[in-house]
């Protein structure tokens, strides 16, 4: 499992808050779903626990948490350029 997401009760022990201090952030809306946590399931939910710690650390800094989104999205394999050269080829 990718460790920076991780399960409430796991999420809550790395970043030093109760689980439902998590969970109540979460609906109450301050946490954005596939940013600070993914639902997989309505009883399996990951929260990112760097994202949120930044969230932490910047609540009166919107903006700053803002770009420390942005730099955690772009830094994701999923949105890494490929490389250049010929294209891999595909088994059926």
């Amino acid at each position: 499992m990718n460790a920076d997401f991780l399960p409430g009760e796991r999420a809550a022990d790395a970043i030093g808050l109760p689980h439902r201090q998590l969970k109540q952030f979460r609906l109450e809306g301050k946490f954005l779903p596939g940013i600070h946590y993914v639902a997989l399931s309505r009883k399996a939910i990951l929260y990112c626990v760097p994202l949120i710690r930044d969230w932490i650390a910047n609540q009166n800094d919107p903006e700053a948490h803002q770009r420390a989104i942005e730099v955690y999205r772009s830094a994701l394999l999923g949105n890494q350029k490929r490389p250049v050269g010929r294209p891999r080829k595909v088994s059926a």
